[in-house]
């Protein structure tokens, strides 16, 4: 491997024949969320890098490179158009898109004759968002069907980007422009073996990196022709790794996040060279233009060429910031304005300034001590921030990826009212990790521990918006509806944006409250100038749901004639059709028509199975589901609905556990698992599994009633007792809780008690044609058979 990286940067004799393309290849790989001072090649002596490290003396290492924002998609813009965000707009992940009026470096060169790839391996990098402009082939392949607990970004891991990449860099004598991304830095770190045994996780991803990185100058040497290749290594952004209270990045501006790797090799760059000049994420496009022989004018970075030539000295001002504190906290935003030597904070006061080549830790701020420097600096920011607020255009995206965006915190938190302080970001770095944190016990299945964290949190008023938001989504997941309408109900008020009002109509269909669930859902947001095609939708939900189904159809339809591959419309226009009597089978035919017609929905898929089983073909559903790579949870969901249904319950139990490995906080998932349990004799396992619900859900009367039933399997009568006492505590008005303890006092030989549970059971529910069966068996036993008999015609009358 060594040997197939030396041949690729020691660059390559050019063809002599005047027909042949000397430009050279082009080859971008961005590394997320890595630190400089994390490589070997930067001085990290423990650092598993070497193919980082010999790409760096094979080439020009940048010693003093540094991002503008610390967030993936802005910087990432950064570096495929030259620009800063002050230029390009886009501020934040997820909130903003890359506007086709901006300029490409992939434009730029597929219209100069390259081929042109890109390989994303994070969701945030989705082509939704804009990046994919001038790219010939934009291979964002990532299943953003994630768990709703999870506070990772969809993903796929740094061997299935290098395989994609692989296969394309094969087969063409054209000169070619391939960026690839690896995101395994980022939390959270899983790196596969052998990597998963460095103690450091931080460190095992960095090296699972480098592995792959190897792979794919291996291939990109292969695949060259004898075409010179140049190759670029750029960090997006940094990690906080603790330094100045933050754990992960976006939240601060210091260069624990802002300092990136930059190394540059081949083609023109000389070989083992170290700049100490000062470089730019926005420095990547000029050089790969500069590399094809294309001129870069208009931009904000500078070839990486020219100031590895000219090295250190004279004076360059940037621009940087992040706004992720001011969109999902609404506390400040920070933004400044750096030099060489120089690195100033003008917002939020008080300023900050930083002499980063004598204190690189930012540890000393010398703004009162350095008056005229800090004046300086600050007409420097004034001449290069943005004169107006940037509003760039939300993208318009699918119904799925804006609730992922939402489900992962992309949900805006409106700052304090006018006239109160705004928090600095600077005094709360530890908040946003905190509440990640507590939200993220949830997805590994600590659903009481997450639940009691976010609401500790909530009691913090710099922290009550974004852990309001979290705490929702945790107790609508451990089915809690009411409570969850409770938060976002608050959550709403705070902050009053069209994806807090869209959770909140969740959580009221959750709980069955349609006809305000339908209200709500009907409130245009006042940030809205045309409707959010998430609360339309859930709007027909609500309509239907409360049984007005012409208004639910209006809905619908009028989102199907804007887009027929509206895959959520169809399922809705599906449910009304079939509250209107259609059948089963021709709901069949218009799911496989749908399929044909629109590629392959999960959704739909999952519906199809659902009305094959319905109409006696199980095993086709099962074949339908079982067809996929890889089964998706929502399908394990099914497949266990089925074998349940046919009466396999030890294939329902083997798929629900098989969901539970992949979302370990599904709340549903896990008490399906518990009462298959208690069928299949495995008490203990479900006695384990009630645990964990109840103390996510303590006032959940029907988790005690099963419970108590476990442990009436079990022969553990008094326990049984406790618990079916204790959810007619819980829910006076819970026929169940009384019948439960009724057959159960009558087991044990308590005839009097028995009767008086038994009555309270059919007066909550008259109907309840078991409870009166069973006081038929006991008023026969005592000799009442007047009472026995009006009970026994109950019975029957009931069925």
């Amino acid at each position: 491997m060594r040997a197939a990286l030396g041949r690729l940067l020691a660059g390559a004799t050019l063809l002599a024949a005047c027909s042949r393309d000397a430009r050279p290849n082009l080859l971008l790989v961005t590394l997320d969320t890595t630190r400089a001072d994390r490589i070997g090649a930067y001085g990290d002596a423990g650092a598993r890098t070497p193919t980082l490290d010999l790409l760096a003396a094979r080439g020009v290492l940048f010693e003093r490179a540094f991002a503008s924002t610390p967030v993936t998609l802005p910087s990432h813009t950064s570096m495929l158009t030259g620009l800063g965000p002050e230029r390009h707009g886009v501020l934040d992940n997820g909130r903003f898109v890359a506007a086709d009026s901006l300029d490409s470096v992939a434009e730029r060169l597929a219209a100069a004759g390259y081929r042109t790839a890109a390989f994303v391996a994070a969701f945030v990098l989705d082509a939704s968002f804009g990046l994919d402009q001038g790219f010939q082939v934009y291979d964002d392949d990532i299943d953003a069907r994630d768990d709703p607990l999870s506070v990772s970004v969809a993903r796929r891991p740094g061997e299935a980007v290098t395989d994609r990449a692989l296969a394309w860099l094969a087969g063409s004598d054209q000169p070619f422009f391939a960026w690839v991304h690896y995101y395994d830095v980022h939390d959270p770190r899983h790196a596969p073996p052998p990597f998963d045994a460095i103690e450091d996780r931080y460190a095992g991803a960095l090296a699972y990196v480098d592995a792959q990185l190897a792979r794919l100058l291996a291939g990109v040497d292969a695949a060259a022709g004898g075409r010179e290749t140049l190759v670029v290594v750029a960090g997006d952004h940094g990690e906080g790794l603790g330094e100045h209270d933050e754990s992960s990045h976006g939240t601060l501006v210091y260069d624990s996040t802002l300092h990136i790797p930059l190394l540059a090799a081949g083609a023109s760059f000389a070989s083992g060279l170290r700049s100490a000049a000062f470089a730019r994420a926005a420095d990547v496009a000029p050089t790969l233009l500069a590399a094809a022989g294309l001129a870069a004018t208009g931009l904000d970075g500078v070839a990486l060429q020219t100031l590895a030539a000219a090295g250190p000295g004279g004076e360059r001002f940037a621009y940087f910031q992040t706004s992720i504190p001011l969109y999902s906290f609404g506390w400040a935003r920070l933004a400044g304005v750096r030099s060489e030597r120089w690195k100033y904070t003008a917002e939020p006061a008080p300023a900050e300034l930083y002499d980063v080549l004598a204190d690189p830790g930012e540890t000393r701020n010398l703004a009162a001590a350095e008056p005229e420097q800090a004046a300086r600096m600050e007409r420097e920011f004034r001449r290069l921030a943005p004169k107006e607020p940037m509003a760039n255009a939300a993208p318009a995206l699918s119904v799925d990826v804006a609730e992922r965006l939402a489900d992962l915190g992309y949900a805006s938190v409106a700052p304090p009212p006018e006239g109160t302080p705004v928090p600095d970001p600077r005094r709360f770095a530890q908040l946003p990790g905190l509440v990640q944190s507590a939200r993220a016990l949830a997805q590994r299945g600590h659903v009481a521990a997450s639940i009691e964290a976010l609401e500790i949190l909530a009691g913090a008023p710099v922290a009550r918006p974004l852990a309001l938001m979290n705490l929702g989504i945790v107790l609508l997941a451990a089915d809690r509806p009411d409570d969850a309408v409770v938060a976002f109900t608050e959550f709403r008020r705070r902050s009053p944006t069209p994806e807090a009002q869209a959770r909140l109509v969740q959580a009221l269909l959750a709980a069955q409250k349609f006809g305000a669930a339908a209200r709500v859902a009907s409130e245009q947001p006042a940030t809205l100038a045309v409707p959010d095609e998430r609360l339309l939708l859930l709007r027909a939900q609500a309509l239907l749901a409360a049984g007005r189904s012409a208004e639910a159809q209006a809905v619908v339809d009028d989102l199907l004639r804007r887009d027929a591959s509206n895959e959520r419309a169809a399922l809705v226009a599906s449910e009304i059709r079939r509250a209107g009597g259609a059948s089963a089978a021709q709901e069949i035919e218009r799911s496989q028509a749908w399929l044909a017609a629109h590629g392959d929905g999960w959704r739909m898929r999952g519906q199809l199975a659902r009305l094959l089983a319905e109409v006696g073909r199980a095993n086709q559903a099962v074949r339908l589901l079982e067809s996929q790579p890889s089964i998706p949870p929502e399908h394990l969901r099914v497949l266990a609905e089925i074998a349940r249904q046919h009466g396999n319950p030890q294939k329902a139990a083997e798929r629900y556990q098989a969901l539970l490995a992949l979302r370990p906080g599904d709340f549903a998932a896990r008490r399906e698992l518990a009462f298959l349990a208690g069928d299949l004799g495995r008490f203990e396992q479900a006695l384990d599994l009630y645990a964990e619900l109840i103390a996510a859900d303590p006032g959940d009367a029907t988790l005690r009633v099963e419970r108590g039933a476990t442990y009436v399997q079990m022969r553990r009568a008094g326990e049984a007792e406790a618990e079916f006492r204790r959810a007619a505590e819980l829910d006076p008005e819970l026929p169940e809780a009384h019948f439960n303890l009724g057959v159960l006092l009558s087991q044990t030989g308590r005839a009097e008690e028995a009767i008086r549970e038994l009555g309270a059971a059919t007066e909550l529910e008259p109907g309840y044609a078991r409870a009166h069966l069973e006081l038929a068996r006991l008023y026969r036993r005592r000799g009442d058979l007047e009472a026995a008999n009006r009970q026994a015609a109950q019975a029957v009358e009931a069925q």
